[in-house]
């Protein structure tokens, strides 16, 4: 069986969309038409930078990874990834912090003050996070955070779905092309209604 590589991408694309389209369980949206939101990318330039653990997971780094590439392609502007270790120097730049308490220290810091509701049980199973947070002592701050590792990847791909309406589809991706980048103010929780879930795939060859 021979699988082209531009097929094989489109394939892992629509299981993770799938997986997604059934996280609708557990939810809650909040969303201020008052205020701008978290900025990620303004007139092209980058406003903010991707924030992982030093023991972060494959899964968070390919997260990561993938969350730079997209806005890359939406707005031609590179965000940074960096460590716990190493925050950016620009106070002016937002932190997107990646990953969950066991794997990323801010997280486990915003989760241990009540900031963020994120642990191995809430929300659960493959579930995630989107959340806004804002104090006077820290930058602005996105949380993607799963309470599994592969959680945080769904919470990046649901985003950039959700807000920037990219599009995951069997035979090619839709991604909008933009100078600007902004997250409204909002607190997403989700979790699959089933544990365990099937994804049946076509078997591609080139007889």
């Amino acid at each position: 069986m021979i699988v082209s590589m531009h097929l094989r991408q489109n394939i892992v694309c629509l299981i993770a969309v799938v997986m997604l389209v059934t996280f609708a369980a557990v939810s809650a949206y909040a969303a201020s038409s008052q205020t701008t939101g978290f900025q990620i990318v303004e007139n092209g330039k980058p406003r903010a930078a991707i924030v992982i653990g030093k023991q972060a997971a494959e899964t968070e780094r390919h997260a990561a990874l993938e969350l730079t590439a997209y806005v890359k392609k939406m707005t031609g502007a590179k965000l940074q990834i960096t460590s716990t270790e190493s925050l950016p120097k620009d106070r002016n730049l937002g932190l997107i912090l990646i990953g969950r308490p066991g794997t990323n220290p801010l997280v486990r810091r915003l989760a241990e003050s009540k900031s963020v509701e994120l642990s191995y049980n809430k929300p659960g199973l493959d579930g995630y996070i989107i959340k806004t947070v804002s104090s006077k002592d820290q930058p602005p701050t996105l949380v993607l955070g799963g309470s599994r590792d592969r959680g945080t990847l769904y919470a990046v791909y649901d985003l950039l779905a959700r807000f920037a309406h990219v599009g995951f589809f069997w035979d090619a991706e839709r991604i909008p092309r933009m100078k600007s980048f902004a997250v409204p103010s909002v607190s997403i929780s989700e979790r699959p209604f089933f544990r365990d879930r099937l994804i049946l795939q076509p078997i591609v060859s080139n007889n």
